[in-house]
């Protein structure tokens, strides 16, 4: 019994001591999961800080122009006061730029706000907007993840191809009489994940696991006998692609944001199952550059690559060039909109060393795509595509969710 003042507190040992060795124990046993806690925080804060250091970058590049052409002006009075009110802003954007933080608010948007501010103006947040660019660009491969985050990205397409072509023989090999002609038609799907990984120097890892189901309906048409129909399933893994990106130069001035990237697919795919065609199993290695030019809210990209396909089982596809030019625009604070413009051409393929007439390629596609922000780590990313010359695929669908990790 304890007496403190007029009243009279009851306190009994054993129950004391298990309350101060519950709350002793708790702290400890929650130390760990809080400091991974705060390692995950600070990752996220560094992110978010490189990104405001290149926007206050940018920024204070466009408000040192302005300074000139002002400078450059005759002087009509209050010329001294817009250089002494854009001196100020250079020196905040410089603050903030060592401390990290935001560019203070009015600078380089303050007109826009004012404008949002009207009766039925829609305000928009310019930085989510920027953000919402740069993970579509990551996405298409036009930027790289910065080191230490990585992303996961499932993915599903659709690749629908019909062919027809005239026949001069049946299986067996006898001659089919004039006018005999095949229809093919084809759905291809592929469903796998990607992996992306920043590492240090500017480079990213880059990896893909994927697995393909084709559906192919033949109809052979033979003027005497009429017309015989097959469907056909073929399934098997896909080919395991690894690549590595690098980024060799940064933007600046004229020059765009440039991109080197080199990617081996491997041979872990069949050729062929259950009689039908996968379009798998060689061997590749793909070299690429891709250049980014922003313009905001847009950004161009244009990619050159290369791609050498490995003989397997006496057949070797023709070498491949391939060119893209796309246009990317920040629609709202947190979708984007994409078009590109897709050209592939492939040279002749060989059979036991011979030339196969005819098997050269003029593959081109206009792709639309969109990607929306669904969460702070997530990102939904739809693109359509119709083929544009006799080789390309007639229409294709895509789906991916890249989601980061920190």
């Amino acid at each position: 019994m304890k007496t403190y003042g007029k009243h009279h507190i009851t306190i009994r040992k054993p129950l004391l001591l298990a309350t101060l060795v519950v709350f002793g124990i708790q702290p400890l046993m929650a130390a760990p999961s809080s400091e991974a806690l705060l390692l995950q925080e600070l990752r996220k804060r560094d992110a978010v800080i490189a990104q405001l250091i290149q926007r206050v970058e940018r920024l204070e590049k466009s408000l040192k122009a302005a300074v000139t052409r002002i400078e450059a002006k005759p002087d009509t009075g209050d010329v001294k006061h817009q250089i002494d009110d854009l001196q100020s802003r250079l020196e905040r954007l410089a603050q903030a730029k060592t401390a990290g933080e935001a560019p203070p608010t009015g600078i380089g948007s303050g007109a826009r706000k004012k404008k949002a501010n009207r009766p039925g103006a829609v305000q928009v947040d310019e930085y989510a907007a920027e953000r919402a660019l740069e993970r579509t660009l990551a996405n298409e491969g036009a930027l790289l993840l910065p080191y230490g985050v990585y992303e996961i990205s499932p993915f599903i397409s659709y690749t629908r191809r019909d062919r027809l072509s005239p026949v001069y023989e049946d299986a067996s090999g006898a001659a089919l009489p004039g006018g005999s002609h095949q229809q093919s038609k084809r759905d291809s799907f592929n469903i796998g994940v990607g992996i992306r990984v920043g590492l240090p120097y500017d480079s990213q890892l880059e990896l893909t696991f994927p697995y393909r189901v084709v559906h192919q309906e033949t109809i052979v048409t033979v003027p005497s006998s009429g017309a015989s129909l097959s469907n056909k399933t073929g399934r098997s893994i896909g080919d395991v692609s690894v690549g590595l990106a690098k980024t060799l130069f940064r933007e600046e001035g004229w020059r765009p944001d440039l991109i080197g990237r080199l990617v081996w697919n491997s041979a872990t795919g069949e050729q062929s199952d259950n009689g039908v065609s996968l379009g798998l199993g060689f061997n590749e290695l793909t070299a690429s550059l891709t250049a980014l030019k922003r313009q905001d809210p847009l950004a161009f990209t244009a990619t050159l690559g290369y791609t050498k396909t490995l003989e397997k089982n006496g057949i070797e596809p023709g070498d491949q060039y391939s060119l893209a030019l796309g246009t990317s625009i920040a629609a709202s604070p947190t979708t984007s909109l994409s078009f590109t413009l897709s050209q592939v051409f492939g040279q002749e393929s060989k059979i036991n060393g011979q030339t196969s007439r005819g098997s050269s390629i003029n593959s081109s596609q206009f792709l639309v795509g969109v990607s929306s922000s669904i969460s702070r780590l997530a990102l939904l990313s739809f693109s359509a595509g119709i083929g544009l010359t006799e080789d390309a695929p007639d229409y294709t669908f895509s789906f991916s969710l890249p989601i980061r990790f920190y």
